[in-house]
């Protein structure tokens, strides 16, 4: 691919994430998982006709809140073939994810509730993060991500060799460059915590 310039440049890059979208198949289910278990409060539910693939047909679009005023949206639908038609299966791949930061109080005091009550989640000590992932309803993964005390200094670094690091990995180049992550071979991976 070629492209000419890009639509953005550094001046005008867009503000913020306005929301991620997702199409769901149990409504009810969904407003349960992240408004009365995650938290996030319901801040917009839009009922429209939608015109797409040459049909019309009425959806629910569920806008749940984020500090920044980011958004995570669903969208249900009130045809079972709609819903067919435009949700994915409940294998959704767990590099398919949103992840949301909080701070390390929050992540610690989550993940020891999670454990608790022997919910099923998912963690990782990445070095520069720790991230949680849990299943909504649909089969999304959603991480929960509280930055360490190194996370600033993995950042420049990372940031300053981007492009380098980008093209070394297409030429081929297969090794890692994150020293502040324990070495694949000395951890468990992408291992379910129990209590």
């Amino acid at each position: 691919m070629n492209f000419p310039r890009p639509l953005f440049d550094k001046i005008s890059l867009p503000e913020r994430l306005h929301h991620y979208g997702f199409p769901v198949r149990d409504v009810r289910a969904t407003r349960c998982f992240y408004e009365d278990f995650i938290g996030l409060p319901l801040t917009a539910c839009w009922r429209e006709s939608i015109q797409e693939d040459g049909f019309i047909f009425p959806a629910v679009h569920m806008f749940f809140g984020l500090k920044d005023s980011s958004v995570l949206g669903f969208t249900g639908f009130a045809d079972d073939s709609m819903a067919q038609r435009y949700c994915v299966g409940k294998d959704i791949s767990p590099f398919v994810h949103i992840a949301l930061k909080v701070n390390m109080e929050s992540h610690v005091r989550v993940r020891r509730r999670l454990a608790e009550e022997g919910r099923d989640f998912d963690y990782i000590e990445h070095g520069y993060c720790h991230s949680l992932y849990l299943r909504d309803p649909n089969g999304f993964c959603l991480e929960l991500t509280a930055d360490t005390e190194v996370s600033d200094i993995a950042y420049i670094q990372r940031r300053e060799s981007a492009s380098r690091d980008l093209d070394a990995w297409l030429a081929g180049d297969r090794s890692d460059n994150n020293p502040w992550r324990v070495p694949i071979d000395q951890t468990v991976g992408f291992t379910p915590i129990r209590p």
